[in-house]
This record gives C-alpha cells, sequence and structure tokens, in this order.
C-alpha cells in the first residue's frame, strides 16, 4: 500500500510514476509501510 501511494506522488506535479521522482517515493513508501508493519505487530 505504501509504494502504491508513494508511486503516486509525483503525479501531483504532474510528473509520471515512471520517473526517477516515481521509483524513489514507491521505495520510500514500501520501506515505510514494512516499517509500519512491524510495529503494528509487536
Amino acid at each position: 500500500m505504501g509504494s502504491v501511494l508513494g508511486g503516486y506522488l509525483p503525479n501531483l506535479w504532474d510528473e509520471s510514476s515512471l520517473s526517477w521522482w516515481g521509483l524513489l517515493f514507491s521505495t520510500l513508501g514500501g520501506l515505510g509501510g514494512i516499517w509500519l508493519a512491524a510495529r503494528l505487530t509487536r
């Protein structure tokens, strides 16, 4: 879920989801989702 939302962020300033920004934000969103899931399952 985090990677989907992170990949969508560049669309807010008319940048493609397949750009470097899309890759960066989808990676950060994915890592954030993993971190959040680990925190919630403790």
